[in-house]
């Protein structure tokens, strides 16, 4: 009976280098199904990771926008009020804002108001002062100095 090792050393060429030749793919596609593996987990990553981003930046604008609708309801000013609002601004020559009806935003009504809309302004930029870009933090920011 012959040994393993003279079975394999008797083998023809021809299939060690068969066997060599098949080795050697098998580790070269390893290698390359790895790095594109690996390469395009990466780029899957990057772009869910953008996605998650962009929807965050999406859902605060959102509601930061939804906020500041809110204060765009607006409400006239009494007629008897009004009057003694146009004569003292006349006697100022300044002009006046609006030629028929003077209107406001319900917030400055009374300081309640004015006081719970602040405060709820404040957390929101608070809230999503991360996800906002420089250029709507600065505005944001500009407004709540107005304001405060």
């Amino acid at each position: 009976m012959q040994s393993t090792q003279d079975l394999f050393l008797t083998l023809p060429e021809f299939i060690w280098s068969g066997i060599f030749n098949v080795l050697s793919t098998l580790i070269v596609g390893l290698i390359i199904v790895f790095v594109t593996t690996f390469y395009l987990k990466r780029k899957d990553e990057i772009t869910r990771v953008s996605g998650v981003i962009l929807e965050k930046k999406v859902n605060s604008s959102q509601e930061i926008l939804h906020f500041l609708e809110k204060l765009s309801f607006k409400k006239e000013l009494d007629r008897d009020k009004e009057n003694i609002l146009y004569e003292l601004l006349d006697r100022m020559d300044l002009d006046l804002p609006n030629e028929e009806r003077l209107q406001y935003s319900a917030f400055l009504e009374n300081v309640k108001y004015f006081r719970e809309f602040f405060f709820e302004f404040e957390n929101i930029i608070a809230k999503h002062k991360l996800w906002m870009s420089l250029e709507v933090r600065n505005h944001l920011f500009l407004m709540q100095a107005y304001f405060s």
